[in-house]
């Protein structure tokens, strides 16, 4: 999978302002390989020495991060969501699994932990109720 022209920026200042190549990828959500790669042809190194900073995984901003928020990926709330909305789909949830709802037979795919056993609260009712929603 190619970088796209935002990750590229990214990259290039969270490198340029003192981050590590797997401080990068693991920010921009790519694999270590393809950023060197990247970073190699295009003749970026790292300029300065703190690899100990946090970075925007939207711009690649350096972000200042208080003593009790440590995980701070995002430098504002409009990057963080630009972000998702360009990654949404790009993004596997490992803890979804497929379910049939016992009423309609239909297979749906719901969260691991959620326990939903249905598609849809319309056959919950039926099921539940042998109704349509109202009383038989």
């Amino acid at each position: 999978m190619a970088l796209t022209e935002q990750q590229k920026q990214a990259a290039t200042r969270i490198r340029q302002q003192g981050g590590t190549v797997k401080q990068a990828a693991d920010i921009l959500k790519v694999s270590t390989q393809e950023l060197k790669n990247y970073l190699h042809r295009a003749g970026i190194t790292q300029t300065q020495a703190d690899a100990d900073g946090l970075w925007c995984a939207w711009c690649g901003q350096r972000i200042d991060a208080s003593k009790f928020n440590t995980r701070k990926r995002f430098c504002s709330d409009s990057h963080r969501l630009k972000w998702w909305s360009a990654n949404r789909f790009a993004i596997t949830p490992k803890s979804r699994k497929e379910t049939v709802c016992p009423n309609c037979g239909t297979t749906f795919s719901a969260w691991h932990s959620s326990g939903k056993k249905y598609c849809n609260h319309a056959c919950y009712i039926q099921h539940r109720y042998g109704t349509r929603g109202g009383k038989p």
